[in-house]
């Protein structure tokens, strides 16, 4: 989905996603509506430092792809390069990837 097609309702969801693929995480102290601005103006692509279930600075991020520049929301879990080796780490990124997964999903069926 494009940035300028995303809507409340949307960036609602995704945080929904994010809770329940790696949460719990800080998510009640997003705005909505906030984020949703901030999609708009293509300025969201360092994240939102929400926290996971695995450290508490992992990130909600929003990028934009080509070749249509659709917004695609990610998890970056931003562990530490010392404990990139860790089954924890294997752990967490497997969960980002299935929110990622859920949330193109999510996307790609209200499109």
């Amino acid at each position: 989905m494009q940035a300028e097609n995303f809507k409340v309702e949307h960036i609602e969801k995704i945080i929904e996603l994010y809770e329940s693929c790696v949460g719990p995480a800080m998510t009640k102290f997003l705005s909505p509506e906030s984020v949703l601005k901030a999609v708009q103006n293509h300025s969201v692509s360092d994240g939102y430092r929400i926290g996971s279930r695995w450290t508490m600075h992992s990130k909600l991020t929003f990028r934009e792809e080509h070749p249509d520049w659709h917004v695609v929301p990610s998890f970056n879990p931003n562990f530490d390069p010392k404990d990139r080796d860790s089954e924890r780490y294997a752990d967490a990124q497997k969960a980002g990837q299935l929110f990622e997964k859920k949330s193109l999903e999510y996307l790609t069926s209200v499109e």
